[in-house]
């Protein structure tokens, strides 16, 4: 029987606040409920934080000086390496209207001050899973993705499959499952047939295209 030892990575909470008692607070909070924490006591602070150490969540303040938690915001979701990580905005401005803003710039939650602690561990605890399973999914469909490249690039046919045919070529297909094809085969002796197609689009349907267009042209 196997058994597997490896342990679950431990979930990094990024704190951007710029009251230290607040940072304090959360820290003690998420911290005994087993979580690492990193702090920061403005904007621009944590958005170079959350790029150097990657955090698997960001709590943010809204009402900071010079750089609000809604500019922040927008900075870390332009940027490609934060983009992903889930933000959720913890302020006193409790407005309907401050709430939609902020989830309109791209949190994934909201929570008033003063706050109540279970309800920071709850969010906290279903945004870290959503984010989890979110991230399996995209490794997982990358994965796949690299097995139709790799089938994609095994039916091309390469020169020294067809020395005769003095050909050279160069491929590089801007997605993973790509629309152009090209084939190289022989008709008689010392005559080659040389076809090149770009199928429109570029999705795993078109993959299965340009395999079935090689099986036909094999057949011809």
């Amino acid at each position: 029987m196997m058994i597997n030892l490896k342990k679950e990575k431990v979930p990094c909470i990024l704190i951007i606040d710029d009251e230290l008692i607040n940072i304090k607070v959360l820290e003690s909070l998420l911290q005994k409920e087993g979580y690492l924490t990193l702090s920061a006591t403005s904007g621009p602070e944590g958005r170079q934080l959350a790029q150097r150490k990657m955090p698997d969540l960001i709590l943010l303040d809204i009402m900071m000086k010079n750089e609000d938690g809604f500019e922040t915001c927008t900075k870390l979701k332009e940027d490609i390496k934060t983009t992903d990580i889930p933000i959720i905005f913890i302020s006193a401005a409790g407005d309907m209207s401050t709430k939609i803003k902020g989830l309109n710039m791209g949190a994934v939650d909201y929570i008033t001050k003063p706050f109540e602690k279970e309800e920071v561990l709850a969010r906290t605890r279903i945004h870290l899973k959503l984010s989890l399973v979110y991230r399996s999914i995209i490794e997982e469909q990358t994965k796949r993705l690299k097995l139709i490249e790799d089938a994609q690039q095994a039916i091309l046919v390469q020169p020294d499959d067809l020395p005769g045919a003095n050909f050279a070529v160069t491929y590089f297909p801007f997605h993973e499952a790509g629309g152009d094809f090209y084939d190289v085969f022989s008709v008689v002796e010392d005559i080659y047939g040389y076809f090149v197609a770009d199928i429109s689009g570029h999705d795993l349907g078109v993959s299965f295209t340009t395999s079935a267009l090689k099986a036909l042209l094999k057949q011809s």
